[in-house]
């Protein structure tokens, strides 16, 4: 409540110890008249737990532009921090999983032609994940000239059916085998 928090310092009484200087130094940020959005930093409640707020800020003034205060508005993130997370866990666990088992997974956005790879797809292509344009043109350039016809048509027809596909075929990798 409003009468158990005036007159004290916020960031002493609402930051815990090891957030206080980053957040100062965003506030230091706002007073200089740079408009923050999206900062995120963990804040203690009454009962004594942390929860995650993102923030955005500016200063506000008055008629002679002087600054007269500055109005911070935080949104509770802690869920979604948490969601990103688990999210990321799972990740993890599941190119460890494809890993192991030597298989991997793709996605192709077919409004923008853009090609997801999970990491282990890039394993088995045996191409460098930074240096791969990931079209279905150059997934095609990774299978071997002779099976290309074969994969084109099997996805195409997926298309075409709506029905999922299976096919085997070879790959060139970038040393010739």
């Amino acid at each position: 409540r409003l009468d158990e928090i005036r007159g004290k310092d916020w960031f002493g009484t609402f930051l815990p110890e090891r957030a206080r200087d980053d957040v100062r130094a965003v506030f230091q940020k706002v007073l200089t008249d740079v408009r923050t959005r999206g900062n995120i930093n963990p804040v203690v409640t009454r009962s004594g737990e942390e929860i995650v707020i993102e923030w955005n800020s500016q200063v506000m003034r008055d008629a002679q532009g002087a600054i007269t205060g500055v109005l911070a508005i935080g949104l509770d993130v802690s869920e979604r921090e948490a969601a990103e997370k688990l999210l990321r866990v799972s990740e993890e666990r599941l190119n460890e999983a494809q890993h192991l088992a030597q298989v991997g997974s793709w996605e192709l956005d077919l409004l923008s032609g853009k090609l997801s790879w999970s990491d282990e797809i890039f394993n088995l292509f045996e191409i460098d994940k930074t240096k791969f344009g990931a079209t279905y043109e150059a997934f095609l350039n990774g299978i071997h000239p002779e099976d290309r016809d074969l994969v084109n048509q099997a996805y195409t027809n997926s298309l075409v059916t709506r029905a999922p596909y299976e096919v085997t075929h070879r790959l060139k990798m970038g040393d010739g085998r």
